[in-house]
């Protein structure tokens, strides 16, 4: 488990047009991915800048964006890396995700529809909430798949709900 949270890397302009710019990284496994969620969401908090409804919108669709890579990109393996680079703007909190692991079917994404919910309790659905979530909260992200990567791109605005 190893956890690299670069605030500054060398050669990097982090005031381009009034935006900040952070970059993270952690190998999969143990406590490693929910350290660097929070270490992303507490580095935007420190700026003073951002109020508690777009931190915890950052924060529930990056743990739902880092799930999905750990279990369905990388779920053939218990190794691989995923890197975070967080841009802080006025109005908005703009991630972008980059891993290794297979690509999205089709190589695109999911499209923002919630499960029948109108069924039987026993019967309701466990998974399938979580696109809906990330639409809802970070709309219009976007995926593209160059090379071997798989780059996720998505923007949390001050007023989504």
């Amino acid at each position: 488990m190893q956890l690299n949270a670069n605030h500054t890397p060398k050669g990097v302009n982090t005031d381009t047009a009034h935006a900040k710019r952070f970059h993270f990284s952690c190998e999969i496994g143990g406590d490693c991915l929910g350290t660097m969620i929070e270490r992303v969401v507490e580095t935007a908090k420190k700026t003073g800048h951002y109020g508690p409804t777009i931190l915890g919108n950052t924060h529930l669709v990056l743990a739902e964006v880092v799930n999905n890579i750990a279990e369905h990109g990388y779920g053939h393996s218990d190794q691989g890396n995923i890197e975070i680079t967080l841009e802080l703007s006025e109005n908005e909190i703009t991630i972008e995700t980059t891993d290794f692991g297979v690509p999205m079917p089709n190589e695109k994404l999911p499209i923002a529809v919630l499960p029948d919910r109108h069924v039987p309790y026993d019967t309701l659905p466990e998974g399938g909430f979580g696109w809906y979530l990330i639409h809802t909260l970070a709309p219009g992200p976007i995926y593209t798949r160059l090379g071997n990567a798989n780059i996720l791109k998505f923007v949390i605005p001050e007023s989504a709900p």
